[in-house]
């Protein structure tokens, strides 16, 4: 089994962490308030510049995975579900240095790839990937009609009210798809 991972929202928590930064400014702004993938769609009245910088700043020093990731990815390895894991993201390609520093300092033990790509589709396609977990409604559909991987949803407030996907709640809902797939 091949299966693949967004980076930011389904391993690390990127949007909270921009919550978090923002606060600073906007006390009233609440991960739960983001109803579309991107921040300034529900909060329009922060100023681009403030989200611009918000993001590059949550990129850049988010260091902790989201709860259970490394131990559901060090049980995949350890028990032989997969040898490999494959994240995708469409982080910047200048990201890329940063962004296998953090994945490294959290899953050195642990065999991975990352691709840095604005459109995943060829490279979900290529790969072969059975899964990919993604939080945004946008790429899920794009892999769905373009790959014969099954994209799985993270579960986050800007992908609810929609029901064509698999959706997780959690990393643990990612291991039990994952081994009953295996059944």
């Amino acid at each position: 089994m091949k299966i693949g991972f967004d980076i930011d929202d389904v391993f690390f928590p990127t949007a909270q962490n921009i919550v978090n930064i923002i606060n600073t400014l906007y006390p009233d702004v609440l991960l739960e308030g983001i109803k579309t993938y991107g921040i300034e769609e529900s909060y329009t009245y922060i100023p681009k510049y403030i989200i611009d910088n918000a993001v590059e700043r949550a990129v850049e020093e988010t260091e902790e995975p989201i709860e259970d990731a490394i131990d559901v990815l060090r049980y995949f390895i350890n028990n032989k579900i997969v040898s490999l894991i494959y994240f995708i993201t469409s982080r910047p390609e200048n990201t890329r240095q940063r962004t296998l520093e953090q994945i490294k300092s959290n899953l050195s033990d642990v065999p991975f790839v990352i691709y840095h790509k604005k459109d995943k589709t060829n490279t979900i396609d290529r790969l072969g990937l059975d899964y990919f977990f993604e939080d945004r409604v946008d790429h899920s559909e794009k892999i769905a009609d373009s790959t014969k991987c099954t994209p799985v949803l993270f579960d986050r407030p800007w992908n609810q009210n929609v029901y064509e996907f698999h959706r997780v709640e959690d990393w643990k809902g990612i291991c039990s798809l994952v081994i009953n797939h295996l059944a």
